[in-house]
């Protein structure tokens, strides 16, 4: 794990860090619609992509060490978070979280990706989003995309239904998800299925986060596996 994630990495970060200040990680980890985009993506979801280094920041609970909420192990992260934990800062008013906070992109296509597995009892969680880069202005919103374990085991975008997956529990599943700067898209696989298409809404850039951020109707314990990340992208 110190290979990995290098000791001033296990500091608190606020949400506001530039892309200039992110440590390298090692890279070897493992609004409208475009139907010719979605079928060019849905032929070989990474073909053509270019592989970002996995550079990212963790945030846990202020008042706790980072290896108290998550750790690494046989190339799988185990991300926990309880519901009465602290925000990632002093005077945060957000709610608990342990999650991985990759640099910010402006244009182009990002795409992030993942294996994940819930298990039984978590609820109420974000797993992975793509939150504004303007993280406090909501002129455009906090988020263009939220994964969440709702309704005892379904996985859906923010709490909309249908569910994009039901039953998740104990079961590994791949995750693809697609950030289209310049149609301001969100496009997202499970099992390399499109499950969804929703609309970007136009911030000026964004991040991906994956772990476990609280959310209404949070279990006492939230907790998520995470293995084969990788970020792509292509301009």
């Amino acid at each position: 794990m110190a290979k990995l994630i290098k000791p001033f990495l296990l500091a608190l970060f606020v949400c506001a860090l530039t892309p200039g200040a992110f440590a390298d990680s090692d890279p070897g980890l493992d609004s409208g619609s475009s139907s010719d985009s979605v079928a060019t993506f849905a032929s070989d979801l990474t073909s053509g992509w270019a592989p970002d280094r996995l550079d990212f920041k963790i945030q846990t609970p202020y008042d706790v060490k980072p290896s108290d909420r998550y750790t690494f192990q046989d190339g799988v992260y185990h991300f926990w978070v309880m519901s009465n934990d602290k925000p990632f800062a002093q005077g945060n008013t957000t709610l608990p979280r342990t999650e991985m906070r990759f640099p910010d992109y402006s244009k182009g296509l990002h795409q992030f990706e993942a294996d994940m597995m819930v298990p039984a009892g978590t609820n109420g969680v974000t797993i992975m989003q793509i939150h504004t880069g303007n993280a406090y202005s909501h002129t455009n919103g906090p988020v263009a995309f939220m994964f969440r374990v709702h309704d005892k085991g379904s996985l859906f975008h923010m709490n909309s239904p249908p569910p994009l997956m039901a039953n998740v529990y104990g079961k590994w599943f791949h995750l693809n998800v697609i950030n289209d700067m310049t149609k301001r898209r969100v496009i997202v696989y499970i099992n390399d299925k499109q499950v969804g298409d929703y609309k970007d809404p136009g911030a000026p850039s964004n991040y991906f986060k994956c772990g476990v951020y609280s959310c209404k109707d949070a279990s006492a314990k939230m907790e998520v596996y995470i293995k084969n990340i990788k970020i792509w992208h292509k301009d």
